[in-house]
């Protein structure tokens, strides 16, 4: 087995489970389990947003919703990036997928174990070692032959952490995994890049959500659909929810022409504020006892900090718990890490001095995180640190075309797509899937507000280059102003009852100096003793 590569991965003790059912409760999962595998279910999400851990839970939901032993489950998780040229990962997932077949009943013409046994003899009994072009050849056919032979069962792929294989790698597994969805797999994925077009539709019914006597709505007016069916004849969008209803295709009357006409949908990673904030109550009780937040933890005996905030006559922790969740954006890792920060502070003292800074743990893992960045080609390094710089401008992000006429006028190489772009930002950008043009933003208001605050040197370079280019050429695109510059600012200030005195007699000179730019980081970096680098 590639040493990347592990079957299985556990839950942390301080994982909250039912945070992730808005997943296990959407229309597009719940159509993924229960149809034929046709298309691909693809979680993406940033750094940290609890990819890996969702997977895990998946494949639990998987052996509860199908209790009978029709149904096979294969997980594998990639735990750190691989290179383009080991091609031997990919025959290492064909491999654990065929293995995990092997305890299913099969017809008794079945003859997959005669084909595994001849890709067995070529790849461990062949004393010099039989080409990885004829190995793959051999297992991907002992594979398809079982598959076949197990089309009345369910079969289950999934994969964590896609995004770290090479972009040729990824290309060559993507091959395979439609291969095997034409066989009846449903695959489901996770990763940090949304590189992948989504079809925008509604649907075409006359009374689409409406009894049949209601007025029309307008196309307008419909909500844009994630699943949907398409009729081959004449290319009219139906929702399952008509179908539901025995429907027709209005043009044909029938409704035998309709398929679904993707082979991938995306579903983005973010909590919803309710399960947030069911789990910041969960985390904060099992760590210092009942603070009156309700939560289904197991809570101990009250700690210091428990008992400074039941000592208390105002609704104190209701309000770190709304800081926190209006912190979060959904995302499960910095939601952490700030709770991470209540249970070290021992006051709330303590903890209201530091409320409105960005905590030393979360500028760490961006630190960190970056770093993969860095160590890309100097080409891939130079567009990921100008495209994140020209991204933060704006909390919309910037078009895509926009950004490509951007990185050309500062000298980058051009870039033939915005994949290449994501692809070099290693998952700090997102790619919205509707938009059109697509736009990249950054990945969360959390990395916005570490790079307007000039944590990172790079990132601060380039941003300076991006607003002289912006603001100088005649020929670049209308400048996108950035938001934090429309943003009304009222800081503290001590005001006195009496104004003071003025004493307008004197008019002093003044010499003004343009200073230097300060480009260190805008506060010191704490390493917090236990702090881990993002994989």
């Amino acid at each position: 087995m590639h040493p990347a590569l592990q079957l299985s991965h556990g839950i942390s003790s301080d994982i909250l489970p039912s945070v992730y059912n808005w997943l296990f409760s959407h229309d597009v999962f719940k159509r993924w389990c229960e149809g034929d595998g046709a298309w691909q279910l693809h979680c993406i999400g940033g750094p940290g947003v609890g990819k890996t851990t969702l997977t895990a839970l998946v494949a639990q939901q998987l052996e509860t919703h199908f209790p009978n032993n029709d149904h096979s489950i294969t997980t594998i998780f990639v735990d750190y990036d691989v290179p383009d040229h080991e091609i031997e990962l990919i025959e290492d997932i064909l491999v654990a997928l065929y293995r995990n077949l092997e305890n299913s009943t099969l017809p008794q013409d079945d003859d997959s174990e005669d084909l595994y046994e001849e890709y067995a003899q070529e790849r461990y009994s062949n004393a010099e070692g039989s080409r990885i072009r004829d190995r793959l050849k051999l297992i991907r056919t002992a594979l398809h032959s079982r598959l076949v032979s197990l089309q009345s069962c369910r079969t289950f792929l999934l994969i964590d952490g896609i995004d770290r294989c090479g972009p040729t790698l990824r290309y060559m597994l993507g091959t395979e995994l439609s291969n095997i969805r034409g066989l009846g797999v449903h695959v489901f994925s996770t990763s940090r890049l949304a590189v992948f077009e989504q079809r925008e539709a509604r649907c075409d019914h006359r009374d689409h959500g409406q009894a049949p006597d209601a007025d029309v709505l307008s196309q307008a007016d419909r909500e844009i659909l994630d699943v949907f069916l398409v009729c081959r004849a004449c290319d009219s969008v139906l929702c399952f929810g008509c179908e539901a209803v025995d429907r027709l295709c209005e043009d044909c009357d029938d409704n035998s022409q309709l398929y679904e006409p993707y082979d991938h949908v995306n579903i983005r990673v973010s909590v919803p504020d309710p399960s947030m904030k069911e789990y910041i109550a969960w985390n904060l009780e099992r760590e210092h006892g009942d603070l009156g937040l309700g939560s289904s933890a197991h809570k101990p005996p009250l700690s210091t900090f428990g008992k400074s905030i039941r000592s208390t006559t105002s609704n104190s922790i209701q309000k770190h718990v709304d800081n926190v969740l209006d912190y979060s954006y959904g995302h499960i890792g910095l939601a952490k890490a700030r709770l991470d920060l209540i249970h070290e502070a021992g006051s709330l003292d303590g903890l209201e001095m530091r409320r409105d800074q960005l905590p030393a743990n979360i500028v760490t893992l961006f630190d960190l995180g970056l770093k993969r960045i860095e160590a890309q080609t100097a080409t891939q390094r130079d567009v990921a640190v100008k495209a994140l710089a020209a991204a933060a401008r704006s909390d919309d992000g910037i078009s895509i075309p926009e950004l490509r006429e951007l990185l050309h006028m500062l000298g980058t190489e051009r870039t033939r797509s915005g994949e290449e772009i994501v692809e070099a930002a290693r998952g700090f950008l997102l790619a919205t899937t509707r938009d059109d043009p697509q736009r990249l933003t950054v990945f969360h208001q959390s990395f916005l507000y570490y790079v307007e605050q000039r944590y990172h040197r790079a990132i601060h370079r380039a941003s300076m280059q991006v607003d002289a280019s912006v603001f100088s050429s005649p020929t670049s695109p209308a400048p996108e102003i950035s938001d934090a510059a429309n943003k009304v600012r009222f800081e503290p200030q001590t005001v006195s009852e009496q104004p003071t005195k003025v004493t307008p007699y004197k008019l002093s000179r003044t010499t003004t100096i343009m200073q230097t730019i300060d480009e260190t980081p805008a506060r010191a970096i704490i390493f917090r003793k236990g702090t881990q680098a993002w994989q």
